[in-house]
Formats: C-alpha cells, sequence, structure tokens
C-alpha cells in the first residue's frame, strides 16, 4: 500500500512541478481527481486491515510529511480548476471514514482550519454543496468529541492578543466584524446559510446548531460581543417574514404547515414546494427558517439561546409582526396575522420562545397604547365578529393556554379575581363550606343519587375550597343543570366515567406544570399586583356600567358573553369556548376555582360567574325549544350526528344551531362536574 500511496502523492506533486503542465485544463482531464479518490481509498483499506487502535505506514506518511497542508494550500489558487472541490471531498470522506482521532493532529486541523477558511467565501460558489459537507463532518466531530472546539474557536486570549496590535490596526482586508477573521467556521456556516439551494442551507443550518450547542460560556459572550450571528439569524427570519405576500389568506397557512410537516418527515428537499404556488412557498420557508430558529435556541448554550431570544423579540415580534398587527384593518388581514401567530406559538418547542411569544401577545409594546392582547380581546369580544374571526382569536388564546406561564394566567385571569370582589361580603359572613342548608344558587336542581362518585374524604382536607364538604350538591347543580326534558342521554349513557379518568390525567399534567408556582391553598382578598389591565381601554367602560364595580375582566367576559350566547352561536365557537374554560377549571388556584367551580359561592351584586352564565343560557334555550316537535328525537339525532360521526342533522335547518348548543352544554356540565371531582379527591 505504502509505494502506492506515495506514487500517487508524487505524481499529484510533479503536476504542479512540470513546466510542461496545463494549469488551465479542467481538473477532469488532469487526472489529479482520481488519485486523490485511490489516495483514499487505500487509507480506508489499510485502517480496514489494521484497525482503528493502530496507525498504518500510509497514514503515518500523510500525517508525517503534512499533506493535507499541502493540498489546502492548492485548494486556495484552485488550480487547476475544480482542486479545490476535489480537495474538499478527499477532506470529507477522509474525516467521515476514519476511526482514527484524526482532527486533533497538527498537520489535520491546521489544514481543516485553512479549508474553512474558504468556505463561504462568496454566495452561489460552484463547491458550496461540497463546502457544506465538509462543514458538517466537521461539526459532527466536534459534536463527539467537544474539546476539538477549543482548535476551531477563538479563545479570550486570541482576543485579547488581536486587541493588542498597536494602533489597534487590523490586517488589510479586515473590517470591523472580526469574527470573519477570527471566527471562520461560524462566517462559513452563516454565509452558507443564505444558499439559494435548500440542502446546503439545511446543511449549513445544522452546523450552526451543532457549534452553538457545545460553546463554553467563555466563547459563547465572545459570539454574543463579537459577531452578528443573532442579529443575521433573525435578520433572515425578517427577511422571509416580508417576502410574504399580503394576498394570502388565513387558510393558506394550513396547507404551508402541511407541506412543513411533511418535508420534516420525509426529508425530501424541495420536492414538496412544487405543489405549492409561489406565495405559499414563501410563507413555507419563512415557517422552515422559524423551525430552525427554535431549534437554535433550544440546543445552543444558554447565553447564547438568551441572547437569539431577545433579539428576536426586539428584530421581529416588535418589529414588523407587531407593524402587521396594528394595520390589520380589514377582517381578513386580522385572520391572517392571527393565525400566523397561532400557528408559529403552536410549532414552537422552545421554552425561552414559547414564553417570549407569550409576553409579546400580553405585554404593552413600544409607542402603543394596545398590546395584540388588546387588540385580540377587542375582536373575540365583538358580538358583530364572524364566526370565523372569533374561532380564531379565541383558537390564539388557547395556543397561550397549552404551554401556560405564571404571567399569562396573572395577566388573563388572576390579576381580576385575587381582589375577591365577585363575592358578596354579607353572605361571605354567614358563608360556611361545610353548612348542607346553604341553598345558594342550586335550590332548583334538586338531589341525585350520588353513589356512583365513591366519595371517601381524608380526616382533614388540605384546602376546604377544592375538598368543600358540600361536593354532592355542586357536582349535582352542573350535572343536574339541564332538565331532563332537554337532555339527549340517559344517566346510564352519559359517559361520565370517561371525563373522571381524562380529568385526573390532565389535573396530575397540571399540576406538574404550575409547580413551584406557589399558589395558595385557600382564596385570597388582596389588591392585584398591577391595575392595569382595568384600566385599559376595553375593560374600563365594562367597569364603568356596572354599578357594583366588580369586572371579571376582558378575557373572562368574553368567555363568558360566549357561554350565554351559545344557543346563538356555531358549534366550532362553543366547543372552543367550553375546551378553554374547563383548561382554566383545571388550574389549581383558589380563586379561579372558586369562580368557576362552584356554584354555590354567593356573588357580590352585579357580579357573574360561570354557572350563572351556564344558568342563563339553559333558561333562554327552554324557551327557544319551548313546543319544539320531536325534541327527544331531534336531540339524539343531533348527539348521533355530533358525537359519534354518523348521522345528519343538517335537515334541521335554523333548529341545528340550539340543538347542538344543548348537547356541547350537556357535555360541558359532564366535564365540568369531573374536573371538580377530581380536584376534591385530590385535596381531600
Amino acid at each position: 500500500h505504502g509505494i502506492e500511496f506515495q506514487w500517487h502523492w508524487t505524481a499529484i506533486m510533479k503536476f504542479y512541478t512540470d513546466r510542461n503542465s496545463n494549469s488551465k485544463k479542467p481538473i477532469e482531464l488532469t487526472g489529479l481527481a482520481g488519485r486523490l479518490e485511490e489516495m483514499s481509498k487505500i487509507l480506508e483499506q489499510e485502517e480496514a486491515e489494521l484497525g482503528s487502535e493502530n496507525m498504518g505506514p500510509c497514514m503515518e506518511h500523510f500525517l508525517q510529511h503534512k499533506m493535507l497542508e499541502q493540498m489546502s494550500a492548492l485548494s486556495r489558487a484552485d488550480t487547476p480548476p475544480g482542486i479545490k472541490k476535489c480537495v474538499l471531498v478527499f477532506t470529507t470522506r477522509l474525516l467521515s471514514n476514519s476511526k482514527q482521532v484524526l482532527l486533533p493532529q497538527m498537520g489535520i486541523y491546521t489544514a481543516v482550519q485553512k479549508l474553512i477558511g474558504l468556505c463561504g467565501e462568496v454566495l452561489a460558489a460552484p463547491t458550496e454543496r461540497e463546502e457544506a459537507g465538509f462543514l458538517n463532518i466537521v461539526c459532527q466531530k466536534i459534536r463527539a468529541d467537544p474539546s476539538i472546539l477549543t482548535c476551531f474557536l477563538p479563545t479570550v486570549h486570541e482576543e485579547r492578543h488581536r486587541s493588542s496590535i498597536p494602533n489597534g490596526k487590523q490586517p488589510d482586508g479586515s473590517c470591523g466584524d472580526t469574527s470573519a477573521l477570527s471566527f471562520p467556521l461560524l462566517r462559513a456556516c452563516l454565509t452558507l446559510m443564505e444558499s439559494a439551494d435548500s440542502d446546503v442551507s439545511t446543511l449549513a443550518a445544522e452546523c450552526l446548531i451543532l457549534c452553538m450547542s457545545n460553546l463554553g460560556d467563555e466563547v459563547a459572550h465572545y459570539v454574543i460581543a463579537k459577531s452578528n450571528m443573532c442579529s443575521s439569524v433573525i435578520l433572515h427570519l425578517v427577511k422571509l417574514y416580508c417576502a410574504i405576500p399580503h394576498t394570502l389568506k388565513a387558510a393558506d397557512i394550513d396547507e404551508a404547515v402541511t407541506s412543513w410537516s411533511a418535508d420534516t418527515v420525509t426529508s425530501s428537499g424541495s420536492a414538496d414546494h412544487q405543489v405549492l404556488a409561489p406565495g405559499k412557498r414563501k410563507l413555507l420557508c419563512f415557517f422552515k427558517w422559524l423551525g430552525f430558529t427554535d431549534t437554535l435556541v433550544e440546543l445552543s448554550n444558554a447565553i447564547v439561546g438568551a441572547e437569539l431570544g431577545k433579539t428576536f423579540l426586539e428584530d421581529f415580534l416588535q418589529g414588523p409582526l407587531f407593524d402587521d398587527f396594528t394595520k390589520a384593518e380589514s377582517e381578513e388581514s386580522f385572520l391572517f396575522i392571527t393565525s400566523l401567530v397561532t400557528t408559529c406559538l403552536r410549532n414552537l418547542n422552545s421554552k425561552d420562545l414559547v414564553a417570549t411569544v407569550g409576553s409579546f401577545l400580553l405585554g404593552e409594546q413600544k409607542g402603543s397604547s394596545a398590546s395584540p392582547k388588546d387588540m385580540l380581546l377587542e375582536r373575540g369580544r365583538d358580538p358583530n365578529a364572524s364566526p370565523q374571526l372569533v374561532l380564531t382569536t379565541l383558537q390564539a388564546f388557547e395556543e397561550l393556554l397549552q404551554r401556560p406561564s405564571k404571567e399569562i394566567l396573572d395577566s388573563l385571569l388572576l390579576s381580576h379575581l385575587v381582589g375577591r370582589n365577585y363575592q358578596s361580603d354579607v353572605a361571605a359572613e354567614a358563608f360556611d363550606f361545610s353548612d348542607d342548608d346553604q341553598e345558594g344558587l342550586c335550590n332548583r336542581v334538586g338531589k341525585a343519587n350520588m353513589s356512583d362518585f365513591e366519595i371517601s374524604p381524608g380526616s382533614s382536607p388540605v384546602s376546604r375550597t377544592f375538598a368543600p364538604a358540600q361536593i354532592h350538591r355542586i357536582l349535582n347543580c352542573f350535572l343536574m343543570l339541564l332538565p331532563d326534558e332537554i337532555k339527549s342521554c340517559e344517566e346510564t349513557d352519559s359517559g361520565y366515567d370517561a371525563y373522571i379518568s381524562d380529568a385526573h390525567r390532565q389535573y396530575q399534567d397540571m399540576l406538574a406544570v404550575t409547580d413551584g408556582w406557589e399558589w395558595p391553598s385557600e382564596p385570597v382578598r388582596e389588591e392585584p399586583p398591577s391595575a392595569e389591565d382595568d384600566q385599559s381601554s376595553d375593560s374600563q367602560p365594562e367597569a364603568d356600567s356596572l354599578h357594583h364595580g366588580y369586572y371579571e375582566g376582558p378575557f373572562l367576559s368574553m368567555l363568558l358573553d360566549r357561554i350565554e350566547n351559545m344557543h346563538r352561536q356555531p358549534y366550532d365557537v362553543n366547543l372552543l369556548v367550553t375546551s378553554l374554560i374547563s383548561r382554566l377549571a383545571l388550574f389549581a388556584h383558589p380563586n379561579l376555582h372558586e369562580y368557576l367551580l362552584n356554584p354555590l359561592l354567593p356573588l357580590a351584586p352585579g357580579a357573574r360567574s360561570l354557572f350563572t352564565a351556564l344558568l342563563k343560557v339553559v333558561e333562554e334555550i327552554q324557551v327557544a325549544v319551548h313546543g319544539m316537535e320531536n325534541l327527544k328525537r331531534k336531540l339524539m339525532l343531533t348527539r348521533n350526528a355530533l358525537l359519534n360521526d354518523s348521522g345528519d342533522d343538517s335537515a334541521l335547518g335554523d333548529e341545528s344551531s340550539v340543538l347542538e348548543a344543548i348537547i356541547v352544554l350537556e357535555e360541558f356540565c359532564k366535564e365540568l362536574a369531573a374536573v371538580a371531582f377530581v380536584k376534591y379527591h385530590a385535596a381531600a
């Protein structure tokens, strides 16, 4: 092997020393590519025979004579044209196939450094695919052994030495951004990420993720201070966002996301792009880059991740995205921007970015009196809003509550509930949770057989709010809210057990999410930490309209208004409203719990609760169905159509809306009772 290996190398060198060689010949006509490939095969065959524990004579000769160093020098001149591509392929193959630890070897890493410096020098270079493949294998080796990273990243010592050059002069050709000189691996990745070739940009993005996940804190601070990595990544996201045509509709987002998901699963490159119209393809490009940004934040060193999140907020969310929120005057444009934000939030995995988007949606923005939350609530509470607009608005809040934070709950709900002003002061003095004679709001619902609930409280409940003595009557309030004559199913076929099982699992999940939030076990009566929401433009008129002063806040107000109008709303809206409230009911904050799940709570004059809103809609439904022929049969037909995906209620015409509302209400009450029961058992 050794003689043949040396013969190939000698022939390569002879080409460069021979005066008769034509250096302008294409590489294909010189035989150089074939000789480099033969050298690769010899090294691989030698290692296969000797094993990775022992270094063979050919590899020793290769390292001793620093052949890769000489190859990298030939690549710089790219003479004959195409030798750079051949050397990149040779080096990628060497590093990829050899089990030897080669990168730390002096003759290897110095040559690799020089080759990295040749990558990404210009956009759309003929060798960019080979450059991306080469960078990728280098970064994979770094991931396998993070200590190798020191060979390719600047150290603080080097930077101090660089900054100590007399008069602060830099070498010719340099610019203010020293990352191009001292951090070629980062520069190459950032340049190749801009490639129009999706395979190249994807590989370069993977390289950047691998690099950033292996950084130590010292180098991470350097990246932030001395490179434009964070701003480059987010600037590209902004460019892709701004390229999305304004003519697209909210429905187009689903098609782009479906294509994005399929592309992620199949890794089929650009094949899926061809089925999309140009505008939707631009939308897909934006979502793909958002996915990359999300992964980069999630996997990077925490210092870099935090800076990326900050740049994401300032340069993207508070910039073009907020501008589009404020400029969305037509319903179609607001539908699109709201759907886009919801889809972004749904597809983010990084906790930092999820929290950043949540803060953006709920918080005040610089130079604006309104937050995105205010704009969403204004449209969601508009009685004249189209069902699609209401649905889209509710979906945005649903997504926020899928991965909630303490700040989200405080902003939307608790700042309006911790004062406990919804409770009657007079009645509260006499109100006792163990008083079974207390009729409250449930004096009309009667008593039911509760033997199925198997209630066995402990001797001392953890919380009398979550485990009240009159739990039977609380459950009765929900389960018997609908009169028998307008129920669609018998109690024996209620499906209640399934709700209990689901509620138990969901409550355990919610307790895990809220662990460490330090919520009290009993209701608190205190001034909210901030009264800003009460003074906002959309809440103050409502507060003024209530003589007794209590206002549940714009978010709860929107949900209760929707509950009271269930019989006038489409099925999809009712389903989402009840789903949102069921999720809120799972939270273990005592004020929120009693407001949503204690029908016996004495309310302040003029205040309403979830139960009073339910009572109101049930009373209006009873009036609406009065005298309706074959009511039970129509309810069964509607139930089958909605719950079992069989049957068709379209023949019911105008009656379908109120019949569907009854079915949703019936199931919603079972769900609320199940949540109250599960929380009772957990606290008893």
